[in-house]
């Protein structure tokens, strides 16, 4: 992509990992989109089919973009609670095959770049705060509904966090305190 300026604009990887699919692809600093893909997330049981196919098809659009303008690392989002390094997901009941697995340092070992993990919730309503609709606001709420239900709350261009890396757990809102208990609860 070319910038406003005429140079090139910088760009990045992006996965969003989610419980029934995983979408790939590489976005401008504008937020535009460049190339785009999809691969099921169906685990298996094992992290180490979702890496693959992720780098399976990763690779080849990074080959293809590197002579032109090459990319500078990897954002992925993945539902549920990250660890405080934000190197792994600990806990979502939809990906329980990720629970504690070092994806960050698997994605970068198959991907020879620096990757960065983010809660889908927060990626999502920072993306819509700096580049869609939250554009121009101080604050944003924003809920994401997919396989399962989230929430995010941008201030000043940043998530606001207090446990567990996001400040909004949509999913957890105690109805009929004697009812069914959540199936995502942590345990």
């Amino acid at each position: 992509g070319v910038g406003e300026s005429g140079g090139r604009m910088r760009l990045a990887g992006a996965v969003d990992i989610c419980g029934t699919n995983t979408k790939i692809g590489v976005v401008a600093e504008d937020g535009s989109i460049v190339r785009r893909s999809r691969v099921p997330t169906g685990l298996g049981g094992q992290p180490a089919p979702l890496v693959d196919a992720i780098a399976s098809s990763l690779l080849p659009i990074l080959k293809e973009l590197d002579a032109g303008n090459p990319v500078s690392g990897v954002g992925v989002s993945v539902a549920g609670f990250l660890d405080r390094g934000h190197s792994m997901m600990q806990h979502n009941a939809n990906l329980p095959a990720l629970r504690d697995f070092p994806l960050r340092q698997a994605l970068e070992k198959r991907l020879s770049l620096e990757c960065r993990l983010e809660v889908d919730s927060n990626a999502a309503v920072l993306a819509e705060y700096r580049y869609g609709v939250g554009g121009g606001s101080k604050r944003l709420l924003g809920v994401t509904a997919g396989t399962g239900l989230g929430g995010a709350v941008v201030i000043h261009d940043r998530p606001l966090r207090y446990t567990v890396a996001r400040a909004v757990h949509l999913t957890h809102i105690i109805v009929a305190p004697k009812g069914p208990r959540c199936t995502c609860a942590p345990r």
